[in-house]
């Protein structure tokens, strides 16, 4: 029966550590409140967009055949996966202040990938290819 009081007091020891460790963070979030710190878990070089069009552009989609297609007066971007057609086409206007004609969606879906014997998934993304009017361009590469 000595040893139940250790135990308890040994107890409320580790406890109260505990409780003071979150009361700290809690402490130190409410310290960076008026600090602009953004906790997105996109990576910087993809938040050039603001407003409406980071909702819907990712990223231009830089491949060889996109720069063809830019020859040609149409733009690759990555976009988010609920975008629509609509949405996409008022993003790159406000983005760029071009006029878009037309708008392609195709969506990239996952893949199943394997590396010796770890199995993983390739995350599948949705690209637009927009067109613009005759004379316009965009500087993206």
């Amino acid at each position: 029966m000595a040893l139940l009081p250790f135990l308890k007091n040994k107890e409320k020891d580790t406890k109260a550590p505990r409780a003071k460790a979150a009361k700290s963070v809690a402490h130190d979030h409410a310290d960076h409140e008026g600090h602009d710190h953004d906790h997105s878990k996109e990576p910087k070089a993809m938040t050039r967009f603001e407003g409406v069009e980071r909702a819907v552009l990712i990223a231009p989609h830089v491949t060889e055949r996109a720069r063809m297609l830019a020859e040609a007066g149409q733009y690759v971007f990555r976009i988010a996966t609920t975008a629509n057609k609509q949405a996409v086409r008022k993003a790159v206007e406000r983005a760029y202040k071009v006029h878009v004609t037309a708008v392609r969606i195709v969506t990239a879906h996952e893949k199943p990938r394997r590396r010796g014997l770890t199995e993983g998934v390739k995350r599948g993304y949705k690209k637009a290819v927009v067109a613009l009017r005759k004379g316009e361009a965009i500087d993206i590469f």
